[in-house]
């Protein structure tokens, strides 16, 4: 009967302490765009909600507008 030692468990395809770093420094980045985007996302019916009427104000002047240079 022989036995098999193993010697050393550690391989090259063992997670390192720099590939450790990157990962979590990618999760980190990941999660910031998320943040933004979905501030973004959950403020854009605010954003639409406020320039909505402001665009129909404008076209509302612009029409009068229109209206009194072709009436002089």
């Amino acid at each position: 009967m022989t036995t098999t030692h193993v010697a050393d468990a550690r391989t090259t395809q063992a997670p390192t302490h720099r590939t450790l770093a990157v990962q979590a420094a990618l999760l980190a980045a990941l999660a910031v765009v998320l943040t933004v985007v979905g501030g973004v996302l959950a403020s854009a019916p605010i954003l639409l909600s406020a320039l909505l009427p402001l665009a129909g104000t404008v076209a509302a002047f612009l029409t009068w507008n229109a209206r009194e240079l072709s009436r002089a």
